[in-house]
C-alpha cells in the first residue's frame, strides 16, 4: 500500500492529495473543549457575532498522523497583486461524515488539536457529541473578551 501511495505522490502530488481526509472519533481523541469568542471580526467580516471554537485534542499516535497529513495538504496561493494565503486540502470527518465548520476558510488546527468553528453554541455541543459523546464538555470556556 505504501508503494502505491508513494507512486501517486511522485507522479502527481496534486492528484494524490486532492481527497485527503482525517477521521476523528473516540478512538483517536483524548479531550474536547468548546471556547466562545465574542470578537469574530477576523472570521466573519464585517459581522461581529460570537462563535465557538470546538477543539478535539488528539491522542499521540493520531497527532503524529494528523500533523503529517496537514503538512502534506498545505498549499500556498499567491495572487497577482502580491497577496497570498495558505490553504489546506484536508477534509475532517467523523465516522465518515464531514465535520461541520461554519468558517471553512479558517484554519483552527494545530498543537495536536483538530479545530472547527461553529456559530451556535448548541451546534458546537452537537458537533462534539457527533465525534465522541463521552468526551463532550459540560460547559463552554469563555475567551475573556
Amino acid at each position: 500500500m505504501k508503494q502505491i501511495f508513494l507512486a501517486l505522490l511522485l507522479l502527481s502530488p496534486s492528484v494524490a492529495f486532492a481527497d485527503m481526509t482525517f477521521d476523528i472519533s473516540c478512538d483517536n481523541v483524548d479531550r474536547i473543549s468548546i471556547t466562545r469568542n465574542n470578537d469574530s471580526r477576523l472570521i466573519f467580516k464585517p459581522d461581529s457575532r460570537p462563535f465557538h471554537a470546538v477543539y478535539f485534542r488528539l491522542k499521540p499516535e493520531a497527532e503524529r498522523e494528523f500533523a503529517h497529513l496537514l503538512k502534506a495538504s498545505r498549499t500556498y496561493f499567491l495572487h497577482g497583486d502580491g497577496t497570498g494565503y495558505d490553504c489546506e486540502r484536508l477534509t475532517i470527518t467523523t465516522h465518515g461524515m464531514v465535520l461541520r465548520n461554519d468558517a471553512p476558510d479558517v484554519d483552527a488546527h494545530g498543537q495536536g488539536k483538530v479545530g472547527t468553528i461553529i456559530i451556535n453554541e448548541q451546534d458546537a455541543f452537537d458537533a462534539a457529541r457527533a465525534v465522541c459523546p463521552t468526551l463532550v464538555p459540560k460547559e463552554v470556556i469563555s475567551d475573556g473578551q
